[in-house]
């Protein structure tokens, strides 16, 4: 699920950067983002271990959003 979110989050930022600056080469980067969020996905890609650590921060960081 990391990667598949990371390659999507770098797929939306690569997207906007080509319609910013009318790059093909953000285009595709884009496009390779993308099918890399897919190929996560469809191979099942592990976590990497930092994932968790990375996702227990967030989660902290959310409750203390929603306390104040």
């Amino acid at each position: 699920m990391f990667y598949r979110n990371f390659f999507a989050a770098l797929c939306f930022i690569f997207l906007a950067l080509g319609l910013g600056f009318h790059s093909p080469h953000a285009f595709w980067g884009a496009l390779m983002c993308g099918a890399f969020s897919r190929t996560a996905v469809r191979k099942q890609w592990p976590d990497p271990p930092f994932a968790k650590r990375l996702y227990g921060r967030f989660q902290e960081k959310m409750k203390g959003l929603a306390r104040s």
